[in-house]
């Protein structure tokens, strides 16, 4: 087994001991089909659903990555953004990127070029933080799909990332 395909399925048993997840989705080929999404679409890794799919109020958006963070960012921000296209009664949307590491770098912590890990309420989890510039600010998913998906940026961008390690 691949280290990446290790990784992705330490991410599927987290979201299931950690997050109670019922249904989990993957590949991306399987999250793109379940969501709906153009078949050549950057998307997310995993698609975790928190109750049956009839009732679906929670759900996980996750990817699993080595240091490309910024792709990462266009996988969530397509994944979530079809999330919220095809479950109309979805109250909670979390994003979760999950690194096999963090580096120590001279502005903190970095799971990849320009960004931090910041501190977190959940234990065991971090802040995805872009470093890019200046000023650290939370790290923003991005939509890269048009009408119908890219309606829902405003509410996608204003989602924290969260960052698993391991």
């Amino acid at each position: 087994m691949a280290p990446g395909e290790e990784q992705e399925l330490r991410l599927e048993q987290y979201l299931r001991s950690h997050r109670s997840c019922v249904e989990i989705f993957a590949p991306d080929q399987q999250v793109r089909q379940e969501l709906q999404l153009p078949r050549n679409c950057k998307c997310a890794d995993i698609l975790a659903l928190h109750s049956p799919r009839a009732a679906v109020t929670e759900v996980t958006v996750a990817e699993s990555k080595g240091t490309d963070i910024s792709t990462a960012l266009v996988q969530l921000g397509n994944a979530a953004a079809g999330a919220l296209e095809c479950f109309l009664g979805l109250h909670t949307l979390h994003l979760l990127i999950c690194v096999p590491r963090l580096v120590q770098t001279s502005v903190g912590r970095s799971p990849g070029p320009g960004f931090t890990a910041g501190a977190s309420s959940t234990a065991g989890l971090f802040v995805l933080q872009d470093a890019q510039t200046s000023s650290v600010a939370p790290a923003r998913a991005l939509i890269e799909l048009g009408h119908p998906w890219n309606r829902w940026l405003p509410q996608v961008q204003r989602l924290e990332i969260e960052l698993l390690v391991g």
